[in-house]
């Protein structure tokens, strides 16, 4: 796994199979600074808790992918965006 800090807010994860190919990219946005607009991301439809935290998953199969998106509750949440290959692909 690497992981680089972007910057003060932004810091990137990369995991990578046994074969050393990339096997997920993960992105977290502290406070949610620089991150995307979820609709951007997941569509307009995501799951919002009691605490105002929202998450979507969706699956792309035609590019064998699924992408995840997270924020936290709070004013200052983090997003995280995760990319990640499908374990069927």
């Amino acid at each position: 796994m690497d992981f680089y800090v972007l910057s003060d807010k932004e810091a990137a994860q990369i995991v990578y199979d046994a074969s050393h190919i990339v096997k997920t990219i993960s992105v977290d946005y502290v406070g949610g600074v620089g991150a995307p607009d979820y609709k951007a991301v997941v569509g307009p439809d995501v799951e919002v808790s009691a605490d105002g935290s929202l998450y979507k998953q969706m699956h792309y199969d035609s590019f064998g992918i699924w992408v995840f998106y997270n924020r936290g509750s709070g004013d200052a949440a983090t997003v995280t965006i995760t990319i990640q290959k499908s374990p069927l692909s």
